[in-house]
């Protein structure tokens, strides 16, 4: 039997007497399988008109997401804790109405997929479908403002205001209230609106929790496609098994980088444990691992060394599955967990397709890869992501050693979230290149020597200064070398005639600005200077683009 918890708010009372207290949902799985029964238990009641609602709309809407994820449908008890008052004097409550919808939804979803709503959340709102439409419910102010009070609450979950307009219409007055009590509290309490079951979902449950449960339960990386159903309910079962493997990753540096090592040992160990019983080898998981944990932090490195991820039992029985183009990758895994250093140095290599066509589309295709929106999307924003991800507990640092040491990893994320590792990581070549990086960032302001000194005294930011100057730096390393790259492929391999065809076409664009003196020498003329006049071209275009973006 497991059981879920979701808190809710009880109001007592209409007008200006009502009062809303908390309390919570408690949903417990029953042995008894293949039946949608509730059974409801407990001193505080459901009414007759709630029962009847929560079997014939909650029930199918749980029933249909458990049977997509290709789950049991469970039987449920529900229950109501009952207040204090009540219990005092001996009696019941009885729950009416369709505002704790939400809260009898969330707590049946806990029960049946282990994931805990965090005890912090308190949420209402009415049901309105089978596919989980969320609806609004009365006295949304009466429930701020208990929230608010309660020293366990710190997040109120409640439906989108007047979603088809009948609120304002019907009830302007509630409407209004409603907005004014919404305005005043969100200062002190996150308030969080949700349309629907998907939108619930996403708030309640972080990915952990999403992705353990699929693991734990069995519906994890299925790839349920909705393509063509754009229900609630598919959306919320793609939410919880689609992509998992990649998202997986994800998690894991989450966890990682915010110290939190136990967390990452159990979804790790599920991990693995998911693939062992499906007699698996997961895609490059020791190269994917092995690269995660290089380009921790130090602080975080020395962490998880601490709190090993997986034991080499579970590696044994795991590479038991790899096939012989995986063996690589198995040592990896090996080495990953034995908190060995990486060999091999981190290479580039990126196909640009062959030239074929001529001078037009392959100008074309030129501009289209180096102008700076194309820059600013594929170079720039994956290397911003790193950085905003590396996560330091202190400016600065006193050992010189712990100052290499934070250079170096930083330089290995920085380099893994450009994708840019193919092979396992030397760190002695890893951190020479941080050093030549930072050596080149600090050039003309004292080199290295200045860098630790602000590391140490954090004049000027400490060493959140330096990592973003290091990421500038590199942004503007990796540009120039993919500039270099696609002029140097797409240009030197041309012909002459192709050559002198891409400044034939470089002239037309431009014979509303060119004088004609310029226009009437012969493209052959400029032929052997195609790279620079393309790159000139490119770089004066991006010019006129932010001059023009400043207005």
């Amino acid at each position: 039997m497991t059981i879920g918890r979701a808190n809710t708010v009880l109001v007592f009372g209409s007008g200006e007497n009502a009062k809303a207290l908390i309390s919570a949902i408690i949903a417990k799985s029953l042995p008894e399988t293949n039946t949608n029964r509730i059974e409801f238990k407990g001193p505080a009641q459901f009414s007759d008109k709630t029962k009847a609602h929560i079997l014939e709309t909650i029930v199918p809407l749980t029933h249909n997401l458990f049977s997509s994820l290709g789950l049991e449908t469970t039987a449920f008890e529900l229950s109501v804790i009952n207040l204090e008052a009540a219990a005092v004097n001996d009696v019941g409550l009885t729950i009416s109405g369709f505002s704790a919808d939400v809260p009898v939804f969330l707590s049946i979803l806990s029960a049946a997929l282990g994931c805990e709503v965090p005890e912090h959340f308190v949420s209402t709102g009415h049901i309105a479908s089978s596919d989980g439409d969320i609806r609004m419910v009365k006295h949304i102010p009466e429930k701020l403002t208990a929230a608010v009070l309660s020293k366990k609450t710190s997040c109120f979950i409640y439906p989108v205001l007047d979603q088809d307009r009948s609120l304002e219409t019907l009830s302007p007055d509630e409407y209004d209230h409603t907005v004014t009590a919404v305005a005043k509290h969100k200062t002190a309490i996150q308030v969080l609106a949700v349309k629907n079951a998907y939108d619930l979902i996403i708030q309640a449950f972080t990915e952990y929790q999403v992705l353990m449960a699929g693991l734990v339960k069995g519906f994890w990386n299925r790839d349920v496609s909705s393509a063509n159903d754009l229900s609630n309910t598919a959306k919320t079962v793609c939410h919880f098994s689609n992509n998992s493997y990649k998202r997986s990753w994800k998690v894991l540096e989450e966890l990682l980088l915010q110290g939190k090592a136990d967390a990452a040992c159990r979804f790790f160990s599920a991990l693995t444990s998911f693939y062992i019983s499906r007699k698996t080898y997961p895609l490059n998981i020791g190269s994917s691992l092995f690269q995660l944990l290089s380009s921790l932090p130090p602080e975080k490195q020395r962490l998880t060394k601490h709190n090993q991820l997986i034991s080499i039992d579970t590696c044994i029985k795991l590479s038991r599955f790899a096939d012989e183009h995986q063996h690589n990758d198995v040592l990896l895994l090996y080495k990953a967990i034995s908190a060995d250093t990486v060999k091999n140095i981190p290479s580039t290599h990126q196909d640009f397709d062959t030239v074929s066509s001529q001078g037009s589309s392959i100008l074309t295709e030129i501009i289209s890869e180096i102008n700076t929106d194309f820059l600013a999307c594929n170079i720039n924003q994956p290397i911003d992501a790193a950085r905003s991800t590396y996560i330091l507990h202190s400016v600065i640092t006193a050992s010189y050693d712990s100052f290499i040491d934070i250079i170096t990893s930083f330089y290995i994320h920085l380099v893994r979230h450009t994708k840019t590792i193919i092979e396992p990581v030397d760190i002695t070549a890893a951190s020479a290149e941080a050093l030549e990086l930072l050596e080149k960032t600090f050039s003309g302001k004292g080199g290295i020597r200045t860098a630790f000194s602000e590391a140490r005294d954090a004049i000027n930011g400490g060493l959140r200064l330096i990592l973003d100057s290091l990421t500038d730096q590199f942004k503007r390393e990796q540009q120039e070398m993919h500039i270099n790259r696609v002029l140097k492929l797409a240009l030197d391999p041309l012909d002459w005639d192709t050559k002198v065809q891409i400044i034939k076409d470089l002239l037309e664009k431009l014979k509303h600005v060119f004088p004609q003196d310029l226009l009437d020498v012969e493209p052959e003329k400029y032929a052997d200077h195609y790279e620079t006049i393309v790159r000139t071209y490119v770089n004066s275009c991006n010019q006129l683009k932010s001059v023009i973006r400043c207005f």
